[in-house]
């Protein structure tokens, strides 16, 4: 823990978060009632792939991805559903977030700072995968034992979802939230030839007090680089969540219903992915 001369970024990051609630709205609409009921067709939604848009913008390097999900190397130990295996690098976004985003890109490069995106666009099914896993009993193999050291070493899984780390309907469904971390274009791993990630005091999905946005039980370097992305992304429209650093919702949801479009290779580099629910 630190001492109360490190509590001025702690409480930038609060403010932050309070003021990004001006901009939030969950209201349950009267048309996602209506396409519930099926008394109006369900709007369109256009996904894009959002490294293809800013290498589009020329904004180079582009945005890093690499879909957690994608793989078993996750909270679970699961491949999740409706990620595909080979859809790593494919993240998605609604156009006016994926155009925002872009934009946060181009802002880091100037510090030689950039991104790297964990999960974007999340299908529905995935969601409901979470909540499935979070609830089920079956005691845990030896690789899910080892995740959970990785990932939420404090508490039971059955208690991620009440404590608010998992939820059927996420933000991610809407296509306007994402998973990310700051990353040193300077800086080159040998092993894996990717670029390294800024100490954020924690690992993505990191289900614990220390993740927390405004932890002051982690060092100062790793307060100081949280404070800059909260920052950043609040710039361009992004509002944190405040229990964990590395998710962010843009303020313009283009859809007031969740997709469930599977993510595949075969969307990576296209802008204009439809969804169309039934």
């Amino acid at each position: 823990m630190f001492t109360n001369q490190h509590k001025p970024l702690p409480r930038l990051i609060s403010s932050l978060i309070g003021l990004s609630l001006l901009f939030s709205s969950n209201s349950f609409s009267q048309e996602r009632v209506d396409v519930a009921l099926n008394k109006i067709p369900a709007p369109t939604t256009l996904l894009v792939d959002v490294a293809s848009l800013c290498s589009q913008m020329n904004i180079i390097p582009t945005v890093e991805v690499d879909l957690q999900y994608a793989t078993a190397v996750n909270l679970t130990g699961e491949l999740i559903a409706g990620y595909h295996p080979a859809a790593r690098n494919v993240a998605l976004l609604t156009r006016q977030a994926a155009l925002a985003l872009c934009n946060v890109q181009k802002h880091l490069i100037s510090r030689g700072l950039g991104l790297r995106i964990y999960d974007a666009y999340r299908p529905q099914r995935a969601s409901k995968h979470f909540a499935s896993w979070a609830k089920d009993a079956t005691p845990l193999s030896d690789y899910e034992i080892a995740q959970k050291v990785l990932h939420y070493p404090n508490i039971r899984k059955q208690d991620l979802f009440p404590q608010g780390y998992i939820t059927v309907d996420s933000t991610h469904n809407y296509g306007n939230a994402v998973d990310l971390t700051l990353v040193d274009l300077h800086r080159i791993d040998k092993k894996t030839k990717r670029t390294i990630q800024l100490d954020m005091g924690t690992n993505f999905d990191f289900m614990d007090l220390l993740s927390h946005t405004d932890s002051t039980a982690i060092s100062e370097p790793a307060q100081e680089n949280r404070a800059l992305l909260a920052k950043t992304m609040l710039g361009y429209g992004f509002n944190p969540y405040s229990k964990e650093w590395w998710h962010f919702t843009h303020k313009i949801r283009e859809t007031n219903y969740p997709m469930d479009l599977p993510i595949t290779p075969a969307q990576r580099g296209l802008n204009a992915i439809i969804e169309q629910t039934e």
